[in-house]
């Protein structure tokens, strides 16, 4: 049940991302209904729901395992063995899913997709990317450097970006908040920022996590692979170069306390997901990270220039939630101020290094 996070990152790639094609597995313990959710896109984005494993596009053997799994679940009185079993089904039904719309993708001539959840987005990298308040304002700002980068690169063997699997490592965000005043900054008046984890959570945590993919699904093959949830198809993708050496970076976000209850996860009790995010959620304050913070937040400001407030208002309805005293973490100001970016190393940017390429090209 993460409708109140689909909202955010459908808007968040539609606009950095140029997401034009979402094919969503609706787990079948959620509660929810997407329906308003893919109604207000249509149009702008062809959505399609899968409601059951049915709609997979596998060996029916293979699901047959999954379901003799589910089917015994209510069986198990051991809750540790129950939860395991269900976390089990959890990855596999993830794991099947990846190939199964990879498939589908392929079939109908997609190219470029990302495989990430909803608590995840991804951004640039300010060490490697200039100007990325100015640069996330632009439509398909993401996309459209992930092609330039594609078509024009001139650091052979330099980049993990060369060929059509990509594996981006993940910075964790704390749920810590930060001073009113730093997390409403650069945000349109009309705009609750405490309803995005985008614009909410600025505190990373030292620590990287394992990557997630974006890949060509057109150059690819699937039937027959290992999927993983981490690295796509595990012959076929390589593995992140690291936070330090990454273009772009995958955002990895706790939430707010009630974001991540998610009532229906297979992945724990309540009472244990409220631990889980205490002790996830402040990690940051202990384990402090890179001053990078804001590098995602620029993009909902382009988002209202291109679509204005009444049509912003619509699409955005019913994103998060809205700030409660009694369960937000302690406010606390960042070093770096209301403008957290890494600085800009020139001499180390892949981007400067093809620029350069193409400008001298372009004199001769």
């Amino acid at each position: 049940d993460d409708s109140q996070r689909l909202v955010e990152w459908i808007a968040y790639h539609y606009y950095t991302f140029s997401l034009r094609t979402l094919v969503i597995f609706r787990d079948p313990k959620s509660t929810q209904d997407l329906e308003p959710i893919v109604r207000r896109w249509r149009g702008l984005v062809d959505i399609k729901a899968w409601h059951n494993q049915s709609d997979f596009y596998v060996d029916p053997g293979l699901l047959k395992t999954i379901w003799a799994k589910e089917e015994k679940l209510p069986g198990i009185k051991n809750w540790k063995k129950r939860r395991k079993w269900d976390y089990d089904i959890h990855i596999r039904n993830q794991e099947e899913f990846y190939r199964s719309c990879s498939m589908y993708l392929q079939g109908i001539d997609r190219t470029w997709t990302i495989f990430i959840d909803t608590d995840e987005h991804i951004v640039f990298n300010s060490k490697f990317i200039q100007d990325v308040p100015n640069r996330m304002r632009e439509p398909g700002s993401i996309f459209n450097t992930l092609r330039h980068i594609q078509t024009h690169n001139a650091t052979k063997g330099r980049s993990q970006f060369e060929g059509a699997c990509v594996t981006i490592q993940r910075t964790q965000y704390g749920a810590i908040e930060s001073p009113d005043e730093h997390t409403r900054h650069g945000v349109p008046d009309f705009v609750d920022p405490y309803r995005f984890q985008t614009l909410r959570f600025r505190h990373v945590e030292q620590d990287t996590y394992l990557g997630k993919t974006i890949a060509d699904v057109s150059r690819l093959t699937f039937q027959g692979e290992t999927i993983s949830t981490h690295q796509l198809v595990v012959s076929q993708c390589p593995d992140a170069w690291g936070r330090d050496n990454d273009i772009f970076r995958i955002n990895h976000y706790i939430g707010s306390f009630e974001a991540f209850q998610r009532p229906n996860d297979r992945r724990g009790r309540t009472a244990s997901r409220t631990k889980k995010w205490h002790d996830e959620g402040t990690k940051a304050d202990k384990f402090p990270g890179p001053p990078v913070g804001d590098e995602a937040r620029y993009w909902i400001r382009g988002f209202v220039d291109q679509f204005g407030q009444q049509d912003t208002e619509l699409l955005l309805e019913g994103a998060g939630s809205p700030y409660n005293a009694e369960t937000a973490m302690e406010r606390k100001s960042l070093a770096c101020g209301d403008n957290c970016l890494e600085p800009y190393a020139p001499t180390d940017s892949i981007l400067e290094a093809i620029d350069r390429s193409l400008a001298s090209a372009t004199a001769a």
